[in-house]
């Protein structure tokens, strides 16, 4: 999710005295970039800057979450943005996203895209740029 942050987790499914001994084991954490990259983002205030990760290992999809929580008078936003695997954007997909539902919190949106190679750059298309474009190309037709 840029700067460093990371989100791992691991469902683990147990019964009666069992639950009280049980840890849940995590993956360990892959650094060797795989040459594709996402949005980056976790913020409690609603907004991203416009920041880009380096996904690594077997992250190949782009995820972005949106939340709404409300506790002790105060309502928030949160963004969280980043690389993730193809079997957390099942998860996402069928909308089984009840381990990051807190207690009065909703999640807006929920989405996954494959995630862009490094050689590709994403253009914005800007009306007053394009307009700029047509009227110098127009002086040499």
């Amino acid at each position: 999710m840029g700067n460093g942050k990371i989100l791992q987790g691991n469902l683990v499914c147990c019964t009666g005295d069992a639950c009280k001994t049980t840890i849940p084991s995590l993956p360990s954490i892959e650094t060797n970039a795989n040459g594709k990259h996402c949005p980056a983002c976790f913020s409690e205030t609603g907004t991203c800057k416009e920041e880009f990760t380096n996904c690594t290992g077997d992250e190949n999809y782009c995820f972005h979450l949106f939340m709404r929580s409300y506790g002790d008078g105060v309502l928030w936003d949160t963004i969280m943005e980043g690389c993730t695997t193809k079997s957390t954007c099942r998860y996402i997909s069928d909308g089984d996203l009840f381990i990051l539902q807190r207690r009065n919190t909703v999640i807006i949106t929920a989405s996954c895209l494959v995630a862009a190679s490094k050689r590709l750059y994403s253009c914005q298309f800007h009306p007053l740029y394009f307009a700029g474009f047509l009227f110098f190309l127009g002086t040499f037709l």
